[in-house]
């Protein structure tokens, strides 16, 4: 008797309400009771409050980055992890994108204008202070990519099609990148290209590349008239950075150490292959596509005409020719794409 009382007090020691019970004909019961019930409808997001928020939000934290900013590696990865999610959510959310460009002025945009600046300052620092580790230059220099990155985020959420976004804001993005961004990057490309009497030019290459790559987003995106505009203004420097000889500006510049030399030398390939890069993607995305009643063909376009009239075949074939194998690959998709026009097989 003892040993029976033990058993059951060990199999049920928090009483009968633990018990297990069959419950298979309650869950068919229920089951049939939630057949004729209709899902709750989700609540329907009201965009105008949301946007303000948004821009409440993203304002106060681009704000506080600023007002915090040192050239510490600890805030360089903060404002890295900061901006990485920016650029996340802004491919998402056009409500983001419209606030960084439009609101309070432009003083979000300018913001982070500034701290793009800030973090190429930190970077050279970094890099000429021999006493600091390599890495924490490079961790700057990745930062300011994806600061000049974010721009090219923000016009891709406000050019491509969506329910939020309206041939106003089209408009308007169009005018922006005219106003306010391309001359900025026009100026810092032009001062890139200028002999310093053997020391760095006021631009390095690692700024250079961020913004070829940055424009070859944003040409994408952008109207094609706009992008044919473009190239016909300022192919001269487009041309002039495609050809220019990259081995003999390294050798004419003086390095304080071997460091830096390797890193220039890094970043100088890697930057004559992106300006290639650009000029071969404006090649495949210059052609339009021709809709008929028995086909859907792929045409040559006012942008492919005007790219082709300024010489573009003549210099792809001559970047082919490159030591540098990353240049010669992006060169040689540039001319495969630019085969489809009947005039260049000739």
């Amino acid at each position: 008797g003892e040993i029976r009382s033990m058993y059951r007090m060990h199999r049920k020691p928090l009483g009968r309400a633990l018990e297990v019970k069959n419950t298979s004909g309650d869950r068919r019961e229920n089951k049939k009771k939630k057949k004729g019930r209709s899902k709750p409808k989700e609540p329907k997001l009201d965009y105008d409050k949301h946007e303000q928020e948004m821009e409440k939000h993203i304002s106060e934290l681009v704000q506080c980055l600023d007002s915090v900013k040192s050239n510490t590696m600890g805030f360089a990865r903060l404002l890295s992890s900061v901006i990485k999610m920016i650029n996340e959510s802004s491919l998402h959310d056009p409500a983001i994108c419209r606030c960084i460009l439009n609101s309070d002025n432009r003083k979000v945009l300018n913001t982070i204008l500034g701290l793009r600046k800030y973090a190429a300052k930190s970077a050279k620092e970094a890099e000429y202070d021999s006493s600091r580790l390599l890495v924490v230059s490079h961790i700057w220099w990745l930062v300011y990519e994806k600061l000049t990155q974010l721009i090219s985020f923000v016009f891709h959420g406000l050019l491509k099609e969506s329910d939020h976004v309206t041939e106003e804001d089209v408009k308007n993005t169009v005018q922006s990148f005219k106003k306010w961004i391309l001359p900025e990057f026009l100026y810092m490309l032009n001062e890139s290209q200028k002999d310093n009497g053997g020391g760095k030019p006021t631009v390095w290459y690692c700024e250079e590349r961020a913004l070829w790559t940055t424009l070859d987003t944003i040409m994408h995106d952008l109207p094609k008239d706009v992008t044919a505009k473009f190239m016909k203004d300022n192919w001269g420097l487009i041309e002039k950075s495609c050809l220019r000889n990259i081995e003999k500006e390294l050798q004419n510049r003086k390095f304080g150490s071997n460091r830096e030399k390797l890193h220039e030398e890094f970043m100088a390939s890697r930057t004559a292959a992106e300006t290639v890069k650009f000029v071969s993607n404006i090649c495949g995305h210059a052609f339009d596509v021709k809709h008929d009643e028995f086909s859907c063909a792929i045409v040559p376009g006012p942008l492919a005409m005007g790219i082709l009239r300024r010489g573009v075949v003549p210099m792809l074939l001559q970047c082919a020719q490159s030591s540098n194998d990353l240049v010669s690959k992006q060169a040689i998709y540039g001319l495969s794409q630019m085969s489809r026009v009947k005039d260049c097989r000739d």
